[in-house]
């Protein structure tokens, strides 16, 4: 029994708001597991609360001649028509749920649901966890950082920044999202003062996307103001939220610090990946019990399906180009070549986790549990600052057994027919933490409850006493264990990871022509602009071929870590079904691999080029190195 199960379950969820996912599950990935890639999407909403006209403008790559079929959510007759698409509300003082349905030649069909909002959302708010509370800072903020890493000129985001999606609403979807999250660890986490609560700050220099801060006190992510218009964000503050917590963890011994730089992605992305897929799952199939109104739970899982369906083209792409793993971003290229092997990995365990029909949070939580072992031996063999095959494969082989292990089946062959250079001693020597101790290469088993050491990994957090956590000396980890979960003192780190928006142009067909609020991606004749992320936006305009983008918010990473579309954008056949245009524009020329907005993933400011080794400098902006404060402590200095 763990010292922690007073705080968090192990079964379903948070123990202290007594939820559970519903019975008859109401989001699952497997349609986009199984089916075709979705080609419809939303890509802009203009709601007039005056006169309540709204204009819906969207995508459907498959270009179908029969027309959409749209219920307008009011109770009124179904209509059908081609985007751009208007109706009239009769009644402006409430909000609604829009469903869009495509019919294809092949005799099936596709449906895309979305939020029309007229006023705020009515959220009824249930009581939440106070040691995992996000905020979003309303005057301004100094972060305290607990590494060499400057986290930059950061202020508050002001009220102008939201749309008709208010502070208080934002603050307690990524509350809820936090609290996911924290379970998801099991709580173990380096902890502030007894919880682990975030702030969201704005970095004035983005005007779009969002990064991650997890080495500051308080922990925090900076995100342009634009970020906050709409819930098109959301899988990006879950994902950088989920690098909060996955590089705090485990509380004993943190990844943080230890996994950074060329070799950060294959851990940091992977695990960012999942815990912002399994908090959507989560969100979703609990969205009444968290209070959520319908046009909320629409707008998420439109989101949900649009950001797994970028992890998924990802892996096709890493599939279609040869299976080419690698751990290692070459900081001299200009592509990062770890994101098809990352990507690989989220969509492999989200695959496996619902081909199990067990749902997401279980196999997340085990998944933690054996990710919870690092300790000096993995991290010796990690690598981080070393490019070679030995280091290749033990990260390899230790993504596998933690898969393997989450998901109760010995993943080696299928991962080895990927390309993964699994090694089996490695592999033998670690096991199922719940199994005890680990042998070989692995990092020694966890204590018991009253914070034993376990062989090197560590020991298991305590309610209360214990040493310091997230430690970057590697002799502290196996001495005495971790921190407790009262109290607590630092954190390792490693420099911050982005979610897109400061990127860089990059050029060539289908490449990101503009890192601005929503990327936009250069078609043939013409631009698909506003992308998802602006479909939520209230006061979005409707996009068109030739348009500039929205200011609705990025499709970045959401999480948008793909890079940009090999070869340039494929042109579907022309139909009715692709008008995105507006009347008198071109038609709409694009693949679906518009959702690979190219982010430039492991070119932040990952370790080593930021302490004097020769490269590119990332492409967004990265942390400056800046001197230990004298009253930090040890274990918040660098290695």
């Amino acid at each position: 029994m763990r010292a922690y199960t007073s705080l968090v379950s192990s079964g379903c969820g948070l123990l202290w708001m007594a939820m559970c996912p519903l019975s008859a599950k109401a989001f699952s990935y497997q349609p986009w597991i199984d089916g075709p890639e979705r080609t419809l999407s939303i890509l802009s909403i203009a709601v007039d609360a005056q006169d309540g006209t709204v204009s819906v403008n969207g995508i459907d790559t498959r270009a179908p001649e029969t027309p959409f079929t749209v219920d307008w959510g009011d109770a009124g007759p179904t209509e059908d028509g081609f985007f751009e698409l208007t109706h009239l509300y009769q009644d402006s003082s409430r909000n609604y749920v829009v469903q869009i349905t495509a019919h294809y030649g092949d005799g099936t069909e596709d449906a895309v649901r979305t939020g029309v909002y007229f006023v705020a959302p009515q959220v009824n708010p249930q009581t939440l966890p106070a040691i995992t509370a996000v905020s979003i800072a309303a005057t301004d903020l100094e972060l305290d950082t607990r590494m060499p890493y400057e986290p930059g000129s950061l202020t508050f985001m002001q009220d102008s920044c939201f749309g008709v999606i208010p502070r208080p609403t934002l603050e307690y979807l990524m509350s809820v999202g936090a609290g996911i999250q924290f379970d998801l660890v099991e709580g173990n986490v380096w902890l502030e003062d007894g919880g682990f609560r975030q702030v969201v700050l704005q970095d004035p220099s983005l005007s779009g996307g969002m990064y991650s801060l997890w080495y500051t006190t308080p922990v925090a992510f900076a995100a342009s103001c634009a970020a906050m218009r709409s819930l098109g964000e959301a899988p990006s503050m879950l994902h950088e939220m989920g690098h909060n917590v996955t590089l705090n963890f485990p509380a004993g011994y943190c990844y943080g610090g230890k996994i950074d730089g060329n070799a950060n992605a294959i851990y940091s992305e992977t695990m960012a990946q999942i815990f912002a897929h399994a908090t959507l799952y989560e969100m979703l199939n609990a969205a009444s019990a968290y209070g959520l109104p319908p046009e909320m739970a629409a707008d998420l899982e439109q989101q949900a399906v649009v950001s797994f369906g970028i992890v998924r083209h990802a892996y096709q792409d890493y599939v279609d180009q040869g299976a080419r793993f690698c751990s290692w971003n070459d900081p001299n290229t200009d592509q990062d070549e770890t994101l098809g092997t990352f990507m690989t990995i989220a969509y492999e365990f989200i695959r496996h986790a619902e081909a199990s029909q067990q749902g997401l949070p279980t196999p997340v939580r085990k998944l933690s549990r054996f990710l919870s072992q690092f300790g000096p031996d993995w991290h010796s063999q990690y690598s981080q600052d070393t490019n070679s095959q030995a280091a290749e494969s033990f990260r390899a082989t230790l993504l596998v057994a933690a898969l393997s292990c989450a998901l109760d089946q010995d993943l080696r062959e299928e991962f080895r027919s990927l390309h993964f250079p699994v090694d089996d001693a490695i592999f033998d020597g670690m096991v199922c933490e719940d199994s005890g101790p680990a042998g070989g290469g692995g990092a020694g088993g966890r204590g018991t409850g009253s914070g034993d050491a376990g062989g090197g990994g560590g020991a298991e957090p305590t309610v209360s006493g214990g040493v310091s956590g997230c430690s970057n000396d590697p002799s502290a980890a196996g001495a005495a264990g971790a921190q407790a979960l009262t109290g607590g003192s630092t954190g390792g780190a490693i420099p911050q990871t982005a979610s897109g928006g400061s990127s860089p142009a990059l050029s060539g067909s289908g490449g990101l022509s503009s890192g601005g609020t929503t990327p936009t991606l250069a078609m043939d004749a013409g631009v698909v602009s506003g992308m998802a992320g602006s479909s939520l936006d209230p006061a979005g305009t409707a996009a068109s071929a030739n348009s500039t983008p929205s200011t609705g918010g990025a499709v970045e990473e959401p999480h948008a870590q793909a890079g940009s579309p090999q070869g340039g954008a494929t042109r579907p056949a022309q139909g009715k079904g692709c008008s995105c245009h507006t009347p008198g524009s071109s038609p709409c020329r694009a693949s679906f691999a518009w959702m690979l907005v190219a982010a430039c993933v492991g070119r932040r400011a990952h370790g080593p080029r930021l302490r004097g080794a020769q490269g590119r400098r990332p492409c967004s902006r990265g942390p400056a190195p800046v001197r230990p404060r004298a009253s930090e402590p040890d274990c918040a200095r660098p290695r």
